[in-house]
């Protein structure tokens, strides 16, 4: 006899849907398409809500987001490493790491409620429970509250920090603030990538303390009014530029090496 759960599955897989065990706090269920696709011999599967997102919508055509800096990432990432996600949105990048690029551990870290319930069952429909953890706070150089606030409807990823202040929209939401050194305090990685949104030397001021006894890879996307400050940054913390990319509205994608590195260690913290 046909259970409902199997009844339900089938409806649901008539119209293009499936359920997902997800294996993690999700506080209600809502439908979403999946789309599965292969890119340089890697399977993906990625769940999509809305595909007018700009993110989602590359899913939804059959391809990663963002595939030049991912190409960057994967020249220098070696099989085996610990990395930390700073604002891992829906989860291409985490995905594409474990995945693809087979590090050992994620530590995936996205403030938004809605973009980190579908981080969550993306990590689950690409079967990687098991090596990536999901922190539903937003990194910074201090512990508190914040808004995050959405610039543009159909733009998970335009998601910022704003102050009490000027950060009530119709697109916005109350999150926890947390000094990464502090929440991360017995951590150890070997990669680190953020994508803050104009936060990013606020995140780095934070991990001060991991960066200087790791001395990461740094994969950091760079907001126009950081940009001088961000190069102060580097060069007074010993990093320099070995490779860049500028996608949109003069937003560079910076990656930094530092010149003291240790060898590889394949972290295990």
């Amino acid at each position: 006899m046909q259970t409902f759960k199997d009844a339900i599955r089938g409806a649901l897989g008539r119209r293009g849907y499936r359920l997902v065990k997800v294996g993690r706090d999700i506080p209600d269920v809502w439908l979403l398409s999946v789309y599965e696709f292969t890119t340089k011999g890697v399977d993906f599967a990625f769940a999509v809500d809305n595909r007018y997102d700009l993110i989602q919508r590359e899913h939804a055509q059959g391809q990663l987001y963002e595939p030049e800096e991912l190409d960057m990432v994967a020249r220098v990432l070696p099989p085996g490493a610990t990395v930390m996600d700073v604002g891992a949105n829906v989860g291409n990048h985490t995905v594409y790491f474990a995945k693809a690029l087979g590090a050992r551990r994620v530590i995936a870290v996205e403030p938004g409620a809605r973009q980190h319930r579908l981080l969550a069952v993306n990590v689950a429909l690409n079967g990687l429970n098991d090596r990536v953890e999901l922190h539903r706070v937003a990194l910074s150089d201090r512990d508190g509250n914040a808004n995050l606030v959405r610039q543009r409807e159909h733009n998970l990823g335009s998601s910022r920090l704003a102050t009490s202040a000027d950060g009530e929209t119709a697109f916005s939401e109350g999150v926890t603030l947390v000094r990464g050194d502090t929440y991360f305090a017995q951590t150890d990685i070997d990669f680190l990538k953020i994508d803050a949104e104009g936060h990013e030397l606020s995140v780095l001021a934070g991990l001060s303390g991991l960066i200087d006894r790791c001395r990461p890879d740094i994969f950091v996307e760079v907001n126009p009014d950081n940009r001088n400050d961000m190069r102060a940054w580097y060069e007074r913390t010993g990093y320099e530029v070995k490779d860049s990319f500028c996608r949109y509205n003069d937003m560079e994608n910076l990656l930094l090496a530092s010149r003291q590195r240790p060898a590889f260690s394949q972290s295990a913290s």
